[in-house]
């Protein structure tokens, strides 16, 4: 029997309509050393979806939450490497292809997720809003600071056992928004020397929900980014507190001169991109604070 390298790991919560397209997608793309795995988080009618797809494994988690999900893989896997990918993405035609060649070189690498527009798309909304993209042309290893994103990620197996896989106290749970696991993975990585390539021939389709379509979702989500970021930062929480805040009042005079030089001069920038360029990293700095100061860590 073929020696599995890769296990495409897709954790799903509730969305059986996309992640069925997701895998019409990756499926007709596995080779002997490949496989699929479905870990089903709180879904309905997932398990059925998964039956007619041959040697597609369905894995029920009853621990709610995407960390946990995301866990469950680790244990299920069968591939010296597992490659996450969100329920609601697309993959590109030569993903499973190129994950496998970049095993052979990198322990930790990740992609490029752009947007799919399944459900429409304002005249406002920029595609930059939903996409990672870097400016790199060919394979990189990030530098501190830049991350790789959860939904396009593959780690060596023995990696993740190592650094004990994802904080379950960060990212989603349920239908309540989180972040911070893969960041909080990635810099314990990074803290012992191990190199995060961004690889951008990676390429997924991540669907753009209709709740994001709006800009109460950017406020709400860099409000809610701000605070798991504050979850696992080291330092004193006052001084981090005191600093964030005059960075977020320092920020805000330079966005809000930026966007409205923008709105009044740019005809294709919108109320709604002055809004969000305005007050996203007010926002995020508010959450960060809040987590600090009224939330405990």
């Amino acid at each position: 029997m073929p020696t599995i390298k890769l296990s495409i790991a897709i954790c799903t919560y509730n969305r059986p309509e996309l992640l069925k397209l997701c895998l019409e997608a990756v499926y007709p793309q596995l080779s002997e050393d490949s496989e699929i795995l479905v870990i089903d988080n709180g879904s309905q009618s997932v398990e059925q979806i998964c039956r007619t797809f041959e040697d597609v494994r369905y894995v029920r988690e009853e621990s709610t939450g995407l960390s946990h999900a995301r866990n469950r893989a680790i244990h299920e896997a069968e591939g010296d490497f597992i490659l996450y990918l969100d329920d609601d993405a697309l993959a590109d035609s030569k993903l499973v292809q190129i994950a496998l060649e970049s095993c052979d070189k990198y322990e930790v690498f990740g992609g490029v997720y752009i947007p799919w527009y399944h459900f429409g798309q304002p005249r406002w909304y920029k595609s930059e809003y939903a996409s990672n993209r870097m400016p790199y042309n060919s394979s990189t290893s990030l530098s501190k600071g830049e991350y790789l994103s959860g939904g396009i990620f593959a780690v060596k197996k023995e990696l993740l056992i190592k650094f004990q896989g994802f904080n379950p106290d960060l990212g989603m749970i349920g239908n309540k928004v989180g972040y911070g696991e893969e960041s909080d993975l990635q810099d314990r990585m990074r803290s012992k020397g191990i190199e995060l390539y961004y690889i951008p021939n990676l390429v997924i389709k991540h669907v753009v929900a209709t709740y994001k379509l709006k800009v109460s979702w950017f406020l709400h989500a860099s409000f809610q980014r701000g605070k798991d970021e504050a979850k696992y930062m080291a330092g004193n929480k006052w001084t981090s507190a005191i600093k964030a805040l005059v960075i977020a009042i320092v920020l805000l005079f330079v966005d809000l001169l930026k966007s409205s030089f923008k709105l009044l001069f740019k005809r294709d920038y919108y109320v709604q991109n002055w809004r969000i360029d305005s007050f996203r990293k007010l926002y995020k700095r508010m959450g960060y604070i809040y987590q600090l100061i009224y939330a405990g860590r």
